[in-house]
């Protein structure tokens, strides 16, 4: 495709993924298809820049900017719900009844298309040296991301009283978040070491089980 049909699809698909009544139809085909097209759509998207590379002159920091833009959207919006809903709760309403409004982005958000756009262009005009460390951690995420979504995690995660934290005790709040995002960051490092060495393992072992290696 040229750059006008290429951006044509990418017209398409990106409202084929935006839309409410679309997206309900794509999954009420199956579920998580709307993610999947909003992945064809990330992924498109990544050739369509490399190839014709429409935002040649933008600044990586702009790039920067723009996310620390998005979070500061974000935050405020978040901050104002959690705000009204604790105003609400301490007024003295014995009928009142807390609610803990959490902003939820899906993965065909637009939100989340921004941000997969602006860290695509920041690591395509950054220089990055060649790292052992770097190359190990960059790895090591994709299992971070696999072994996090689960129910035994969230069940640990809701072990703490978050919303309590917050409300009296903000500074401990970030506090204990930071802690638990490490820990499921270098669980997840850890995981990744595992798979590492079973896969070496399997590596030194397959002589005895197969014909040829793997």
């Amino acid at each position: 495709m040229g750059r006008e049909k290429f951006f044509a699809f990418l017209a398409g698909i990106f409202a084929l993924s935006q839309f409410g009544w679309t997206t309900g139809v794509l999954d009420g085909i199956g579920g998580g298809l709307s993610t999947l097209v909003t992945g064809v759509f990330i992924y498109s998207l990544g050739g369509f820049l490399r190839l014709f590379n429409p935002l040649k002159n933008v600044r990586p920091r702009s790039f920067v900017l723009a996310i620390i833009a998005l979070y500061a959207f974000v935050f405020v919006s978040q901050y104002n719900l959690t705000y009204f809903s604790i105003r609400n709760f301490d007024s003295g309403n014995p009928n009142a009844l807390f609610r803990s409004p959490v902003i939820g982005f899906g993965n065909n958000s637009f939100v989340v298309v921004a941000f997969a756009i602006c860290l695509f262009e920041i690591f395509r005009k950054i220089h990055i040296p060649d790292s052992n460390a770097v190359n190990f951690f960059g790895s090591a995420t994709f299992m971070v991301y696999l072994l996090h979504d689960n129910r035994f995690f969230r069940s640990l995660w809701a072990v703490n009283r978050w919303i309590e934290k917050l409300h009296d005790r903000p500074l401990r709040f970030l506090l204990d978040l930071s802690l638990c995002a490490l820990a499921t960051f270098f669980a997840g490092v850890l995981a990744y070491c595992a798979y590492r060495l079973l896969r070496r393992v399997s590596k030194l072992a397959s002589p005895a089980f197969l014909n040829r290696p793997v």
